[in-house]
C-alpha cells in the first residue's frame, strides 16, 4: 500500500526506484544545489546522486507521515524524537532550492578527504566530493545488495544533513547510529542517511 502510494508521488520509473531525469520528474527534483564541476564524468555522477538523495528524503518523509513514531524502524533510529521534527529535516533535503555548491574534483590529498567520501564546509554549506565517493554503489544497489550498502545517494543525504540542517557527525555507521541517545539520534546526520536507505529498500524494491 505504502509503496504504491509513494510511487505515484515520486514518479519512480521502476519498482526498484530508478529515477526519471530530474527535469522530467517535476519541480521537486529540478530544485537543487548548484553543481560546480566541469569534469564531464564526475559532474553527472554528482548530479544523479543529488537527484537520488532527494528521492531518498521524499521516501523517508512520506514514510514518517504514514507511520509516525509507532514504527519500529523509526524508533530504532530516532527513539522518542518528535516525528514532525525528523520529517522536517527530510523535507528540507527533498525541497532544497539553495545556491550552495556541489564541488569536484577534490584531490584525496586534501586535508578533509582521508577516510571520507565527501565533506561539507561550514558556514558556507558547500559540499566537496572525494575520490572515494565515486566508488560507492548506485541507488539501484539498495534493491540488489545482500545487505544495506553505502551509496552515493546516501552520502549525499549525509552531507545535505550538514549543509541544510546542521546535523553533526556523532556515529558513523548504521549500527552505531541505532545505539545513540535520544538527543544524539536527532543530531546525528548518519541516522538520516541510514534510515532513508533502509526505508527505500523496504518500500521501493
Amino acid at each position: 500500500m505504502f509503496s504504491n502510494m509513494l510511487t505515484s508521488l515520486l514518479v519512480l520509473a521502476t519498482v526498484c526506484g530508478a529515477l526519471a531525469s530530474p527535469t522530467s520528474a517535476g519541480n521537486v527534483y529540478s530544485k537543487r544545489h548548484v553543481l560546480n564541476c566541469s569534469n564531464t564524468v564526475r559532474g553527472p555522477i554528482i548530479s544523479q546522486a543529488y537527484a537520488d538523495a532527494k528521492v531518498l528524503a521524499t521516501v523517508a518523509s512520506q514514510y514518517i507521515a504514514t507511520y509516525g513514531s509507532s514504527d519500529s524502524l523509526y524508533v530504532d533510529y530516532f527513539k522518542t524524537n518528535d516525528p514532525a521534527v525528523v520529517k522536517g529535516y527530510f523535507d528540507a533535503i527533498a525541497n532544497d532550492a539553495t545556491t550552495q555548491t556541489l564541488n569536484c574534483p577534490v584531490q584525496s590529498a586534501e586535508a578533509s578527504c582521508p577516510g571520507n567520501n565527501a565533506f561539507t564546509r561550514q558556514p558556507s554549506g558547500n559540499i566537496y566530493f572525494c575520490d572515494a565517493f565515486f566508488n560507492l554503489a548506485d541507488q539501484s544497489a539498495l534493491c540488489t545488495a545482500s545487505s544495506l550498502p553505502a551509496t552515493k545517494s546516501g552520502t549525499m543525504v549525509h552531507e545535505l544533513g550538514h549543509a541544510l540542517n546542521h546535523r553533526a557527525d556523532i556515529a558513523g555507521s548504521c549500527s552505531a547510529s541505532r545505539a545513540l541517545s535520544v538527543a544524539d539520534a536527532l543530531a546525528n546526520t548518519t541516522s538520516y542517511s541510514c534510515f532513508a536507505r533502509q526505508v527505500y529498500r523496504n518500500t521501493q524494491c
